[in-house]
C-alpha cells in the first residue's frame, strides 16, 4: 500500500532520485519505502523525518486518499496520536 511519502517527499521539492542521493541509498529503496513494500531502518527513519520535517509515522503510514480539508484533520489526528504515545 502507498505511503505519505512521496506526496510529501514532492512537496518539499525532492526527487526520489535527490532523496536517495542525500540519504545514501539506492533510488529503488526509496520508491520501496514509498510503495510500502519495505520500511527503512530507525537510522533512515530518523533521517528522513529531519530532513522532510514529518515524523516518520505520518511519512510511512498509508496514503490518505480524502476529500479537500479532510486529509488535515487527519493529519492533525495522527500527529496528537503521536505525540500522546511519547
Amino acid at each position: 500500500m502507498p505511503t505519505n511519502l512521496k506526496r510529501i517527499r514532492c512537496e518539499q521539492g525532492y526527487s526520489a532520485h535527490r532523496l536517495a542521493e542525500v540519504l545514501g541509498v539506492k533510488e529503488r529503496t526509496v520508491m520501496f519505502w514509498q510503495a510500502g513494500d519495505h520500511f527503512p531502518s530507525w537510522r533512515y527513519g530518523r533521517r528522513l523525518e529531519r530532513l522532510l520535517n514529518t515524523p516518520v509515522e505520518i511519512l510511512l503510514a498509508p496514503e490518505m486518499k480524502s476529500a479537500p480539508g479532510e486529509a488535515e484533520g487527519a493529519l492533525s489526528e495522527a500527529l496528537s496520536t503521536t505525540n500522546r504515545n511519547d
